[in-house]
């Protein structure tokens, strides 16, 4: 039986006290990785936002994806999945999704990245934290995943903020008029997360506190387990024998063995 982490892999912050609250059209989309690893999907983080859902994968999955109007809950400052804009008078935000991973059996869950990287190490700076608070200062770099619930932040710097709790200001749509209007979707994920998975007893990958990360700005495809050590995988990431032959990956390089 699947043992199956909920995780809210972006920070909570407390609710600002103005009467305003800006809603967005998010769109974020999860990835295994690698391979047959294990599986996936994305809840809104509440009720509320549950009734603002625009599209949504039906089921477990490899990938996962959800499109939902989201209630900003607090300004973003250098958190981690919010996008912060070089220009920090730019609308910005923190909006939260459940991530809930499970495990194929010889897998375990290393952490949720914003890629995948070839050398199989990851810091601070290509993950998401978790949170055991309300707000910002709480963030804890842990991945021992108990199964406790935890928020990940995502945004869009495309999408305008659009509207606020009492739908008081006419220049700005209210939420269900975000809903409905299929203008505002994107049509590519505001936010990309990788479920990193690794082997039960391996190295890599894994998640190195005293690394410095590799602060991409982009989004990776996903790849291969990366193998170190001599260590051999094939091109589903999965560890082989030194036998083994076709396309195989070593120390993180593609070989072709005949």
């Amino acid at each position: 039986m699947k043992k199956i982490f909920t995780l809210m892999a972006f920070a909570a912050f407390a609710v600002s006290a103005s009467a305003v609250t800006p809603f967005k059209n998010l769109y974020v989309e999860a990835y295994v990785s690698p391979t047959g690893a294990g599986e996936v999907y994305i809840n809104p983080k509440n009720d509320e936002d549950a009734g603002y859902v625009f599209d949504q994968s039906e089921d477990w999955g490899e990938t996962a994806y959800l499109k939902y109007v989201g209630g900003e809950n607090g300004n973003g400052d250098d958190v981690k999945g919010c996008n912060k804009p070089e220009n920090p008078a730019s609308p910005n935000g923190t909006f939260e999704v459940k991530m809930n991973a499970a495990a194929n059996a010889g897998y375990e869950l290393v952490c949720y990245a914003d890629a995948v990287y070839e050398d199989g190490i990851y810091g601070e700076s290509d993950v998401y934290p978790t949170f055991t608070g309300d707000n910002q200062s709480s963030r804890v770099w842990s991945f021992t995943w108990t199964g406790e619930a935890e928020l990940i932040n995502v945004n869009s710097l495309d999408a305008p903020q659009t509207g606020d709790s009492n739908n008081d200001d006419a220049e700005y749509p209210s939420r269900d008029e975000c809903l409905a209007d299929e203008s505002l979707w994107n049509t590519e994920p505001d936010t990309k997360v990788y479920a990193i998975f690794r082997e039960v007893g391996a190295e890599l990958p894994k998640f190195d506190p005293e690394f410095e990360g590799h602060k991409t700005t982009g989004v990776l495809a996903p790849k291969a387990a990366t193998a170190s050590n001599g260590v051999v995988y094939n091109a589903a990431g999965q560890q082989v024998g030194k036998a083994a032959k076709g396309l195989l990956i070593q120390n993180g390089k593609k070989v072709v063995i005949k």
